[in-house]
Order: structure tokens, then C-alpha cells, then sequence
């Protein structure tokens, strides 16, 4: 190993040392910087009580997250400020301020770390914004900072009009990243007041945080492709031509995502809305961008693509009004008083707890069947997502129970056979035809 070149690397550290730091003016700097952190540690032991109660107030996750930061953020902010004000002095009487400079850069870096990274979820991501940061701050404090960009810049490849460069690209990861972190907040607090305004329907609210949440990632990505030196008119161009392409082959797709939007804005269908569709009865859970979850009154939960509820045929329970009514149908035998058994089915239904006493349940003769003479009575609920399999099961075995006690049947199918001839037989004296 030649020692040459490590030799002459520790000669000019030392030097740089020297002339530096170990020069009256290194000496100054050093003094002044001494007297700027015993003035930034003063002011923080003057505001320490008030910054501390101002982070104990209740607030939401990311408010509580974000006062923690800033609060432990207030004393590197002193000593930037101080340390700044000092190199502004030193500069001002021709001065060297290098070492002011970097102290004043890399506490203003720690700041911003601590406020731009603190309402980030993904660690990931939050660390490599810290590390760009700090490096960034440390080569401006030496002076390197406008050298290495020029140098990553060149590091460049051309495709068509659009030039990226290394630079092009750490910039665009660090404002895609931020741009995003200030999406996600910003979707939560138009997700938070939408769920607060009480004007609004439910099918409106979804609708306007899925838009707000859709166009400001759409901005994010713009903003970073735009900082990564992409023209945006030429990804225009591109854009429509894969989009068109895309569109024939993802066709039930996009018609899906159309038909969930015509959802959201025509309120036919809405969370909570009990319907029927496709044989499938049961309450709509959400409506997401694609489909609608339909949990059946079972527990069964049907994905149902938003496209078969705008073209096909859906009954929608409560649409206006979660009165609905609910029919049960019974036969009772020819001979027996029929009045008599319509009073007393619709007796049975009124004790029913789920049955309204307004409109009371109503009897109707609706026909002569093969064997017995068809009954129906109408009991009208509110609570169709309790399910209507179990109000007819109750309201029959009440009929059941009452037809019972009053001797009403409710016959077995009967059939009558009619022989029209039978074949001649005839028996001899031996017994035998």
C-alpha cells in the first residue's frame, strides 16, 4: 500500500485545520459561536415551559406528532438563528465566517428535518428526505454544495426532448415524497370536515375525498415529473396514446370506475341502502371505486361491480322511505270460515314485535287454489336489514298457533281420481279368469 496519498490527504486536513480553525479567525468564530449557543440555550430555558405546554395539549395523531417535532425542533432554531445573525456580522466586517456558516447550516437542517419529516408514516421514505437534507447542509457549509450539483447534473441521459440527470431525479424523489405527505394530510382533513358536514349525503362525502385524495396524488406525481426536467406537453402526447390503448383492453374496468362516479353523483344507491340485485338481498356497506360491497342478511358480503347496479335491474329498499312490506300467504281448507281466519291472521300478525300498528296488517283474499283458498296478509316493518326471512317465520307461527286453537285447517294437497271403465273379467268355476 503506498502511503503517499494518505500522507498528503492528512497534510491538508491538517493545514485546512491550521488556517482555519487554529487561525485568530478560527479562534473568533469559535468564541462567538460559544457566546451564540449560551444565548440560544438561555432562550430555550426562557420558552421551555410554554413550548412544553403547547405540546401536552390533546390533539390528533398527526398534530401530536407533528408539536412533538416542532417543539424539540425550538432549540436548533435558536442556535441557527444566533449562529446566522453572527456569520451576517462577521461577513458584513469582511470576515471570514466559515465556521459560523456551517454551524448555522447544519442546525437549519436539522430544523427543517424535524418538521418536514415528522407527519411522514413510512420511516423509509422520511429517513432518506433526512439524509438528502443533511447532505445537502453539509456541502453548502464547505462550499461544495453548487460543485456537486453541477457534477450530478452532468451525469445525464436524453430520451427524445426530455434530458434526465441524476440531480433531476434525487429532486423529483425528494418533492414526490413531499408533495405525497402533504396529499395524504390534506385528504384527511377534506375526509375529516366531509365526515363532520352534516349537510352532505353520505354517497356526496365519498365522493369528494376520493377526488380530493385522486387529484392530489395526480398533482404529486406532476410536480416531480416536472422537477425531474419531463416536459409536461410531451407526456401529454404519451399519456392519450397509452391511455387509449389502456382503454380497450381495461374497457369493463374504466366502465366500472364511470358507473361507481354516476353512483356517487345520482345518489341512487348510497352506504346503508338495503337492496336486491341479482337474487342477493342485503344492506350496501361501501361504495368504492369499482365495486360496491353488498353484505347479504346472512353475513355473506358480495363484491358487485358498480357497472351491473347502473345497467342492470336493482330494487332499492329504502331508498326514500325504510317502510317496507312484507306479504305472507296462507291456505286454509273450503269448508272452513274464512272471514273468521282473516281476522285472525291479521290478529296474529299485530302481535307480531317487529309488525307497525300503523298501517295495521291487512288480509286479502287472493284466490281458489287446487285445494285451498289463498290467503295473504301485509304486514308493513322499518328494519328490513334485521332481515324479512325471520318477520314471516314469526307472523306464521302465530297464524299457526291461532288456527290451531279455532279449529281452522290448512289442508294437505288432495287430488280426485276418476275411473272411467275397468277391464271385463270373467271367473269360472275352477277359479280361473
Amino acid at each position: 500500500m503506498n502511503p503517499a496519498p494518505l500522507e498528503r490527504l492528512l497534510n491538508e486536513a491538517w493545514a485546512w485545520t491550521q488556517n482555519n480553525l487554529l487561525s485568530p479567525a478560527g479562534a473568533a468564530q469559535a468564541a462567538v459561536l460559544l457566546a451564540a449557543a449560551i444565548l440560544s440555550w438561555l432562550l430555550w430555558r426562557l420558552v421551555r415551559p410554554r413550548v412544553s405546554a403547547w405540546m401536552e395539549r390533546p390533539a390528533s395523531p398527526g398534530l401530536a406528532a407533528f408539536r412533538q417535532s416542532a417543539g424539540r425542533a425550538v432549540r436548533p432554531f435558536f442556535l441557527a438563528l444566533a449562529s446566522g445573525l453572527a456569520a451576517a456580522g462577521f461577513e458584513a466586517l469582511n470576515q471570514p465566517a466559515y465556521l459560523l456558516v456551517m454551524v448555522s447550516s447544519l442546525s437549519l437542517a436539522w430544523v427543517l428535518i424535524a418538521l418536514i419529516t415528522a407527519p411522514m408514516e413510512d420511516r423509509f421514505w422520511a429517513g432518506i428526505v433526512s439524509l438528502l437534507i443533511w447532505l445537502a447542509a453539509a456541502l453548502n457549509a464547505v462550499g461544495l454544495l453548487k460543485p456537486t450539483a453541477k457534477v450530478l447534473d452532468s451525469l445525464a441521459l436524453t430520451l427524445g426532448d426530455a434530458r434526465v440527470s441524476v440531480l433531476g431525479v434525487l429532486q423529483a424523489v425528494v418533492v414526490f415524497v413531499l408533495a405525497l405527505e402533504a396529499a395524504v394530510l390534506v385528504s384527511r382533513f377534506v375526509e375529516a370536515r366531509a365526515t363532520r358536514a352534516e349537510h352532505l349525503s353520505p354517497a356526496m362525502r365519498v365522493l369528494l375525498t376520493k377526488g380530493a385524495r385522486f387529484g392530489l396524488y395526480a398533482l404529486a406525481a406532476l410536480l416531480a415529473l416536472s422537477s425531474m426536467g419531463v416536459s409536461l406537453t410531451s407526456l401529454a402526447v404519451v399519456g392519450g396514446a397509452v391511455g387509449v390503448g389502456i382503454g380497450f383492453g381495461l374497457q369493463k374496468i374504466f366502465s366500472n370506475l364511470v358507473s361507481g362516479v354516476i353512483l356517487l353523483l345520482d345518489k341512487s344507491i348510497k352506504p346503508g341502502d338495503i337492496i336486491e340485485v341479482g337474487g342477493n338481498l342485503g344492506s350496501i356497506q361501501t361504495l368504492n371505486a369499482r365495486y360496491a360491497l353488498l353484505r347479504t342478511l346472512d353475513g355473506k358480503e358480495i363484491l358487485v361491480p358498480n357497472e351491473e347496479l347502473i345497467s342492470g335491474q336493482v330494487i332499492n329498499w329504502t331508498r326514500t322511505d325504510s317502510t317496507v312490506r312484507v306479504a305472507v300467504p296462507v291456505g286454509v281448507a273450503y269448508d272452513a270460515d274464512v272471514r273468521l281466519a282473516m281476522r285472525l291472521m291479521e290478529q296474529a300478525a299485530a302481535g307480531v314485535p317487529r309488525v307497525l300498528p300503523e298501517p295495521p296488517p291487512r288480509c286479502l283474499l287472493t284466490g281458489f287454489g287446487e285445494s285451498s283458498v289463498d290467503l295473504e296478509v301485509g304486514v308493513w316493518i322499518t328494519d328490513p336489514q334485521n332481515g324479512l326471512l325471520s318477520v314471516r317465520s314469526e307472523v306464521f307461527l302465530a297464524i299457526w298457533e291461532l288456527f290451531r286453537a279455532h279449529n281452522i285447517e290448512i289442508p294437505f294437497p288432495q287430488r280426485d281420481i276418476t275411473v272411467k271403465g275397468l277391464p271385463e273379467i270373467r271367473v269360472t268355476s275352477e277359479g280361473k279368469s
